[in-house]
C-alpha cells in the first residue's frame, strides 16, 4: 500500500503541471501575438494535440467520477486542454493567408 504522504507528494506535483505548462505556453503565445504570424507552425500537430488531451481529460474526469479520487490529475488535463486550444486558436488566427486572397480584399 502506499503511504499517504507519497500521494499528497504525488497530488502536489500533478497539480503543479499546468503552471510549470505554463513556462512552455506563455512564451509561445507571445511570439505568436508578438510576430502575428504561424506560417513555421504545424497546425496538423497540434490538432493532434488537442484530440490527444481531449481523450486525457476525458479519461481523468471518468476515472475521477468513477473512483472519487484523482481531482489533480483532472485539473492538469483540463488545464492542459485549454493550453493546447489556446495555442492551436492563436495559430488560425495568425495563420498567413495565400497572396491571392490578400489582394482580392485590397
Amino acid at each position: 500500500m502506499v503511504p499517504d504522504w507519497m500521494i499528497n507528494i504525488s497530488d502536489l506535483m500533478q497539480s503543479s503541471l499546468p503552471i510549470l505548462s505554463l513556462g512552455a505556453y506563455v512564451p509561445q503565445w507571445v511570439k505568436l501575438i508578438k510576430t502575428k504570424s504561424s506560417a513555421s507552425i504545424a497546425i496538423y500537430s497540434w490538432v493532434l494535440w488537442v484530440v490527444s488531451s481531449g481523450f486525457a481529460s476525458f479519461y481523468a474526469v471518468v476515472r475521477y467520477y468513477h473512483e472519487g479520487h484523482g481531482l489533480p490529475l483532472v485539473w492538469s488535463r483540463v488545464s492542459n486542454l485549454f493550453f493546447v486550444l489556446v495555442t492551436l486558436w492563436l495559430i488560425i488566427l495568425y495563420r498567413v493567408q495565400p497572396s491571392h486572397t490578400l489582394h482580392q480584399h485590397a
